[in-house]
């Protein structure tokens, strides 16, 4: 089994990292990537049997939309031919239409870049 951790240095906030402890624990025997932010994710080229993505600030929302959106069609693929994606918290909003942060501004999401 292969998992990748999707930019753990910055969407480990409420304890995500716990959830990466934990997933290693109980899969001793799975093999982990942790993709850093300024990697290609493993997941677009590879076999992936699980991608996993932790949540994250606003700001870093942000920088991964930016790093995401050269592959969003990529991306569209994979989740159509059923790859499994575990997305905790506020992750899973950079695939929507965008973020509203706390004083009213909007981060554009994938699906408008």
């Amino acid at each position: 089994m292969k998992i990748e951790i999707l930019f753990p240095e910055i969407s480990n906030i409420y304890g995500d990292f716990g959830n990466i402890i934990y997933l290693k624990k109980c899969l001793p025997e799975a093999e982990f990537i942790e993709t850093a932010l300024n990697l290609k994710p493993a997941f677009l080229n590879e076999n992936i049997d699980l991608v996993y993505m932790g949540s994250m600030t606003e700001k870093a929302q942000e920088k991964i939309i930016k790093q995401l959106a050269p592959y969003k069609e990529k991306i569209k693929e994979k989740i159509d031919v059923g790859t499994v994606m575990l997305f905790t918290g506020n992750s899973f909003e950079i695939f929507g239409q965008y973020i509203e942060n706390d004083d009213g501004s909007k981060i554009e999401a994938l699906r408008n870049t």
